[in-house]
């Protein structure tokens, strides 16, 4: 069985984002603007903040800083490595 998102049970009470939430929150994680993450994916603004919206309400955080860190705490976003050497 492999670890994909959909095999993933819920975790502490939260409700897993759909595919199309997941890349919005890809391209937050990388600093992309809204208007940016709407040029991508041809979508709205709107759209954008709609999906950011579900997103925190989803994974129960307050602003974009806890979305990423919950979605790391929770394996939605998998964890970069940094070459340390």
């Amino acid at each position: 069985m492999t670890n994909t998102i959909e095999n993933m049970p819920m975790q502490r009470n939260i409700c897993l984002p759909s595919s199309r939430e997941i890349e919005v929150l890809n391209l937050i994680a990388f600093e992309f603007t809204s208007k940016e993450i709407a040029d991508t994916l041809y979508i709205s603004r709107e759209t954008v903040n709609t999906h950011r919206r579900n997103l925190m309400s989803k994974l129960r955080v307050k602003n974009v800083a806890g979305l990423i860190r919950s979605a790391f705490e929770h394996n939605i976003l998998p964890m970069p490595l940094i070459n340390v050497a």
